[in-house]
C-alpha cells in the first residue's frame, strides 16, 4: 500500500473513508487553521496522488471506459466496470 502516511493520518483524526481524509487535506490548504497542525510533506504527496486517482477514475467513468487501469494508490492493474 502506498498510502501508509496518509492512513495514519486519517487513524488519528478518525477519518473512516478517504475521500474524507482527503476532503478535511484540502479543507486545511483553503482554510488554514489548527485543527490538525502542520501536515507532514509525506502526508500531502499520498494526499496529492489520491486527488489524482479520484480524477483519473472520474475521467474514466466520464467516457463510458470500462477495462483494466494502473491504479496509482495500490501500483497494480485494476478493472473499471
Amino acid at each position: 500500500m502506498q498510502r501508509e502516511a496518509l492512513s495514519k493520518f486519517s487513524n488519528l483524526h478518525q477519518y473512516l473513508e478517504d475521500p474524507r481524509t482527503f476532503v478535511e487535506i484540502r479543507n486545511d490548504f483553503v482554510h488554514p487553521s489548527a485543527k490538525h497542525g502542520p501536515i507532514s510533506l509525506e502526508v500531502q504527496g499520498e494526499a496529492w496522488n489520491l486527488g489524482q486517482w479520484y480524477i483519473e477514475l472520474l475521467l474514466l467513468k466520464l467516457i463510458g471506459y470500462k477495462g483494466r487501469y494502473w491504479n496509482r494508490t495500490e501500483s497494480q492493474f485494476d478493472t473499471v466496470t
